[in-house]
């Protein structure tokens, strides 16, 4: 059973989570996260940290040795984490398969949070990426972006447990954040886009799409080929590279954006086949020619 919080955007979301999750302690974040741009997760992502600082923050979890650093800020007082499962903003990273399952065991009483705003909404073949995971089983999940089709929208979801003590969440008239969050107009398209991207078989459409992508690059990109389902990248020796390539892209008609050392590539989940299909050996030719 959950609650949610509406909003008008991703960043707002995670303000929403963020200022719930800071009613009990200071929140574990992971380095090169991006939760969003507004007032109180700016200091929880790659450009600040201005409420606790980086004694509380932990790198990216490619091995279960961070597990070691997470119970030291537990020890410290930390009472919940946030943690995007496909970390897009500093180059499409992955958390390690057993990531969630070892932190239910390690840390049954941590409050997860997971920030779904890029990776939610069928893109990786679940509607939600934590899905890829084994043992994941959020208390707070934050959604933006896509939940909204193009409208101003944001959902912040917490387990009744947090729901029904937070001083803040209770303070909320009717769990709205905000003069237009949760307008009608938002919330019927997000209905429809819900009941669109929760289908087995437009998920499993993706899911094909994606291991096609896969087919074509990775003769050639071997373990730089990263990410999930409709949203994944290339990996590159360095930032600049990717961002040269990604220009060269451009200058072909392929608009993939650089994300850190890595270029994203995330077309819209209906794309046709053939289309795809012509952008990703366009994309296998030019690499070829590097």
């Amino acid at each position: 059973e959950s609650s949610g919080v509406y909003s008008s955007s991703g960043s707002e979301a995670c303000d929403i989570a963020l200022t719930t999750l800071s009613e009990l302690g200071p929140v574990i974040t992971v380095k090169g996260a991006y939760h969003g741009k507004s007032g109180q997760y700016i200091n929880k992502n790659r450009y600040d940290l201005l409420k606790y600082g980086r004694e509380f923050e932990i790198p990216f979890p490619t091995g279960n040795d961070v597990m070691d650093r997470i119970r030291d800020l537990v020890n410290a007082g930390s009472t919940s984490i946030i943690v995007e499962p496909i970390q897009v903003e500093s180059g499409i990273h992955s958390v390690y398969p057993d990531f969630f399952a070892d932190l239910a065991k390690e840390f049954p009483n941590l409050i997860v949070c997971v920030d779904e705003s890029y990776t939610g909404m069928g893109k990786t073949g679940k509607v939600f990426s934590y899905q890829l995971y084994s043992g994941a089983l959020p208390d707070v999940v934050i959604v933006g972006k896509a939940i909204g089709g193009g409208l101003p929208l944001g959902i912040t979801l917490f387990n009744h447990e947090i729901a029904s003590k937070s001083k803040f969440l209770l303070s909320l008239r009717n769990g709205v954040y905000g003069s237009t969050s949760g307008n009608l107009l938002s919330l019927s398209l997000a209905s429809v886009i819900l009941d669109h991207v929760s289908d087995s078989s437009f998920l499993a459409e993706v899911s094909r799409k994606g291991k096609m992508i896969g087919d074509i690059l990775e003769p050639i990109s071997g373990k730089r080929l990263r990410g999930s389902g409709l949203i994944c990248g290339i990996g590159f020796r360095s930032k600049s590279e990717a961002t040269n390539f990604s220009d060269e892209l451009v200058s072909s008609g392929i608009f993939a954006t650089a994300m850190g050392d890595a270029i994203r590539i995330s077309p819209p989940l209906n794309i046709e086949n053939n289309v795809l299909k012509n952008a990703i050996e366009k994309i296998r030719e030019l690499i070829e020619g590097l």
